[in-house]
């Protein structure tokens, strides 16, 4: 009798010790395949360097006006001089097309922020499931894909675009916006850019927040921005006072204080130089 009960824990100890392998290296492979992916997308990397705010920007000359000519130059007639309109090309990220020709055309633009592991192209896609267990080429894999919320406009113009990703274990994905919790971390890092196909932002990172996964404010497309303003100051575990609020982008991902609780990290958007 004691030899079987003896038999049974070995064979018990035995499968915890398998079931908990087989979930290591399950774990281990998701790291090593999002690395892989991260490895392969950075041959398409965009250069970002020294993206200026709004704050930074070049003050624009002022304007000279020419000195009043002699009356008598004054009374002549001028000739006739067609109206000149500025036409402002905006600027191809290469890159950008490269990796939704090259890799997948899902793929809206690229995110960094720097001193954080964010560093990823994102994607969209008829809802909001697909990519949360796929990669970048539409492979499965359990880190998934950075990817904006099926609801909003690749091109930004909505008043909140919303961004999502998994909180890896090992800081990877969107694992690295718990960093921004810590004030210090929070105020030295008020920048990120996201890189689209003819148009590059700057993100003015404004708030750090750990809400609920039903906010109705913070997850709207559409959101009032005046209220979400107001809702990010009187909320936000951290915040930076960044002026009248335009068009703003959320970055989100699961967090574990509380059910279903999840931290966002919120920027207005701004063009670059």
């Amino acid at each position: 009798m004691a030899k079987a009960v003896r038999f049974v824990w070995i064979a018990a100890l035995t499968a915890v010790i398998c079931l908990s392998g087989v979930k290591v290296w399950n774990l281990s492979a998701g790291y090593m395949q999002e690395a892989m992916v991260k490895n392969e997308m950075d041959a398409y990397r965009p250069p970002v360097t020294d993206i200026a705010t709004p704050a930074e920007k070049p003050a624009v000359p002022e304007k000279k006006v020419p000195a009043e000519l002699p009356e008598e130059e004054t009374s002549k007639e001028s000739p006739e001089v067609p109206e000149v309109i500025e036409v402002i090309e905006k600027t191809v990220n290469q890159q950008i097309v490269n990796l939704k020709t090259d890799v997948n055309e899902d793929i809206v633009g690229w995110l960094t922020i720097p001193n954080t592991r964010i560093d990823y192209p994102f994607v969209i896609a008829q809802d909001n499931e697909y990519y949360l267990s796929r990669d970048v080429n539409k492979r499965e894999a359990k880190a998934g894909s950075i990817f904006m919320d099926s609801r909003c406009s690749p091109d930004f113009s909505d008043n909140n675009t919303i961004v999502y990703g998994h909180n890896m274990k090992n800081k990877s994905m969107f694992g690295d916006l718990a960093l921004f919790a810590d004030e210090t971390f929070f105020n030295d890092n008020p920048v990120g850019t996201i890189l689209l196909e003819n148009e590059t932002y700057v993100m003015e990172i404004a708030a750090y927040m750990v809400i609920r996964s039903n906010d109705e404010i913070v997850y709207n497309p559409s959101a009032n921005l005046e209220q979400f303003r107001d809702y990010a100051i009187e909320n936000a575990r951290n915040y930076r006072e960044a002026g009248e609020w335009g068009k703003v982008v959320v970055l989100s991902t699961c967090a574990y204080e509380f059910k279903d609780a999840r931290m966002v990290l919120i920027g207005k958007i701004v063009p670059s130089i």
